[in-house]
């Protein structure tokens, strides 16, 4: 199917864009969920930095949820997901129900998942929303090193800890992706490289195209064909623009889906945990078991 599409508030041509479909077979012990999301460990309102919050015009102290498997999740070490919400960042928070589901199914097949406040400061243009992608990057890597600082205690495996986001939150990812750059949001002195990076409805401001390089993380984007916040054309230009500077960049739409389409996202766990699993190196990671009986597969 071919759809032309335009984007407003972008200078972008009406391009004709073709959709890609499934593109991952998931095979490995993270495919599918071990266990029942009523098990899983929660704690929440874990400070892990600040940073100056330029529509308060105050500090703002950053928070965030902690989703575990359960207590007999006997494991050495274990993938990190830091969850980041959408809301066009000046709308919604860490509880916000898709995101902290979200965390949960990753917690249920095995990873320990952050889900992350960030400073909310874009209240007005494009221009304004772009410099607020910038800072809630900056605090979602602070919220990387935290994981990697606090990496002993929820024996964390710091060579795999991925990004995901949805809207707002997945155009904070695929900056995570490209752009340089380590923020005074917290956590200063630990690495804050992300191993693999996810968007669902996202995309990368056209301006910093020229940041893309080849061996930055691997990234992919879940796009609704019918999206009219994000329009697929953007995720395509997107895709090509890393493609064109070859960096590793998925594509993967769901026909007739609007803006952040979650259940079509998790209907079908192939494009995810498959994605997840190869670029993740998820099948020579620990395994989870519900017996608790942990083993590497190699």
């Amino acid at each position: 199917m071919v759809r032309s599409s335009c984007w407003q508030g972008v200078t972008l041509a009406c391009l004709s864009v073709a959709y890609a479909g499934q593109q991952f077979q998931c095979t490995g012990c993270f495919c599918k969920k071990t266990w029942d999301e009523s098990t899983l460990q929660l704690q929440t309102d874990v400070e892990y930095g600040s940073a100056f919050n330029t529509h308060q015009k105050k500090t703002q102290t950053l928070l965030l949820d902690i989703y575990q498997p359960p207590k007999t999740d006997d494991r050495k070490l274990r993938p990190a997901m830091v969850v980041i919400h959408g809301g066009g960042w000046s709308s919604h928070n860490k509880s916000e129900y898709t995101f902290a589901r979200t965390a949960q199914h990753l917690a249920a097949h095995g990873f320990v998942a952050v889900s992350i406040d960030y400073r909310l400061e874009g209240y007005g243009s494009a221009a304004v929303k772009e410099a607020a992608n910038l800072d809630a990057m900056y605090d979602a890597k602070a919220a990387v090193r935290w994981l990697v600082k606090n990496s002993k205690e929820l024996r964390i495996d710091v060579n795999r800890i991925g990004a995901f986001g949805g809207s707002a939150g997945a155009c904070t990812v695929a900056y995570m992706v490209v752009e340089p750059g380590e923020g005074e949001s917290g956590n200063p002195g630990f690495p804050s490289n992300i191993t693999a990076g996810v968007s669902l409805s996202g995309m990368l401001w056209p301006d910093k195209y020229g940041d893309i390089k080849a061996n930055q993380p691997p990234y992919i984007d879940f796009h609704g064909t019918a999206d009219t916040k994000i329009p697929l054309l953007i995720a395509q230009e997107t895709d090509a623009a890393m493609k064109k500077a070859k960096a590793t960049s998925f594509l993967v739409t769901f026909e007739g889906e609007t803006h952040v389409p979650f259940g079509a996202l998790f209907n079908d766990n192939d494009d995810f945990y498959g994605y997840l699993t190869e670029y993740m190196s998820l099948n020579g990671a620990e395994c989870p078991h519900a017996d608790t009986q942990s083993h590497i597969v190699v």
